[in-house]
């Protein structure tokens, strides 16, 4: 069974002065082409979902560009746009700005994933990743209802609906380290990944 894997860039990075948060270089590579490095070794579909793909074409960034094929109800539209786009019948999500991927891991979730729709990591026995996940198209039909309520949603209200595993990243054995959910958030996030992208090395 294949996967695709989607990376969502449709925030606005408000807190780092609207810059492209995956354009941001770290190690002379770009977020997202670190992303992509990773990835590639993985997955032989790779699409981004954002709402910016002017920055993506002007960066040179060859892989498929959606924009949201719902009205923008934050990542959950991301998501349901690269389940709608993707090729296969599950594919791992991720955020654009999370520098340090951990290929073994995501590769432990894929194992995990034939007989759940969502496949979610959890750190210190509570905490979810759930912009590093594995979601199946079994999704669409609930984040479609879901999609009809107004207010504010969150992709956790997606897990109750469907059958969901979260993944204690903790008991997993493969290689790790500390950083594979770290995401840059805010420019001091941003010098702080360059500075854990030195010890990496």
């Amino acid at each position: 069974m294949g996967f695709s894997a989607v990376i969502l860039a449709g925030g606005k990075s408000s807190r780092i002065m609207g810059k492209n948060k995956a354009l941001l270089r770290i190690g002379g590579l770009t977020i997202i082409e670190r992303q992509i490095l990773t990835l590639k070794h993985i997955f032989d579909e790779i699409i981004i979902v954002t709402g910016r793909p002017a920055d993506f074409k002007a960066a040179g960034v060859a892989q498929a560009l959606y924009e949201d094929a719902v009205e923008s109800r934050g990542p959950i539209s991301g998501v349901y746009t690269g389940l709608l786009k993707m090729q296969t019948e599950a594919g791992f999500f991720c955020a654009c700005d999370m520098p340090f991927l951990n290929g073994e891991l995501i590769k432990t979730m894929l194992t995990q994933s034939q007989h759940f729709d969502i496949i979610c990591p959890r750190t210190g026995g509570r905490y979810l990743e759930p912009l590093h996940a594995v979601y199946r198209k079994t999704c669409m039909g609930p984040i479609e209802n879901l999609l009809k309520n107004s207010g504010s949603l969150k992709l956790q209200d997606l897990f109750p609906l469907v059958k969901t595993l979260f993944l204690d990243v903790e008991k997993i054995r493969c290689k790790k380290h500390y950083y594979d959910f770290f995401n840059v958030n805010t420019w001091e996030d941003y010098i702080e990944a360059m500075s854990i992208d030195e010890t990496l090395i």
